[in-house]
């Protein structure tokens, strides 16, 4: 995750998908993981839905928070 490529220049065979990460760091030792191959445009596309989605719940919390205020 947060590891460097070496002065030795091993060859990376795979990679998490940024949208994956949060899920994939929280893993018990032991969690059995299946990986899936994806092309760099899905994973850009599942990146900008989750970013859509955070946006979204975070306006409807401010608005949520806006409303109780009112009370």
């Amino acid at each position: 995750m947060a590891d460097h490529q070496t002065i030795g220049g091993y060859p990376v065979i795979a990679q998490v998908a940024r949208v994956d990460l949060p899920i994939l760091a929280q893993a018990r030792p032991g969690t059995r993981v299946a990986f899936e191959r994806i092309t760099y445009e899905e994973a850009q596309q599942l990146f900008i839905e989750q970013e859509l989605e955070w946006r979204l719940t975070d306006q409807l919390i401010r608005k949520r928070l806006v409303e109780m205020g009112d009370h």
